[in-house]
């Protein structure tokens, strides 16, 4: 079980799938959407790669109008549903697929993308964010949220902050290939660079 850290959902419990043996912890979900609190109202959000949906989750306890999950496994999709008749919570959708392919064939826009597939699979971070690229998924002012621990070359393409728990980074920041004028949105970091804080 996980525990939702803010917003009215709040110390609610979530089913996590069986197969899942790390999900996000809980001092780095927390962090993600106290850095958020400026975006995450009335925000479509979308959670690739969701796993146990606890970023989905998060994000809609803490105001998001609408949660797009995706998984490739049937048992995250089965929880997630279970998770939301709980909470009853009716605005999301749970997307049985490969997140890739599934992202190729959106023509939605969101306010805040999170991706967190498996560490070790540069691939899925470089397809996911050239897809988000191609596909104009991420709104002008929109924010990219990204949990990895290998610093991959394709990082680079992002301008933002990195945070670091552990072995785990999150970077929140937006593309390099949009509007300068986005970055007005990120004044509020004490600095629009790559950066590591001191670990939790």
């Amino acid at each position: 079980m996980i525990k939702i850290g803010g917003g009215k959902y709040r110390s609610r419990n979530i089913e996590v799938p069986s197969y899942l043996d790390v999900p996000t912890k809980n001092i780095v979900r927390l962090a993600i959407f106290n850095s958020l609190t400026d975006k995450i109202h009335n925000a479509r959000v979308l959670d690739a790669f969701s796993g146990s949906g606890a970023l989905g989750f998060e994000a809609l306890s803490r105001g998001a109008s609408f949660v797009t999950f995706i998984d490739k496994e049937k048992a995250s999709i089965e929880v997630i549903k279970k998770n939301a008749e709980s909470l009853k919570e009716h605005n999301y959708e749970a997307i049985l697929g490969d997140a890739l392919e599934v992202m190729k064939k959106f023509d939605k826009l969101y306010d805040i993308i999170i991706l967190d597939p498996p560490y070790k699979d540069e691939h899925c971070y470089v397809e996911s964010l050239t897809i988000i690229k191609e596909k104009k998924l991420l709104k002008e002012d929109g924010i990219l949220v990204i949990e990895y621990e290998n610093d991959y070359p394709i990082f680079k393409e992002i301008i933002g902050k990195t945070y670091k728990y552990g072995k785990t980074k999150v970077l929140k920041g937006v593309y390099l290939w949009k509007s300068l004028s986005i970055l007005g949105a990120l004044t509020r970091w004490p600095m629009v660079t790559w950066k590591s804080l001191k670990d939790h």
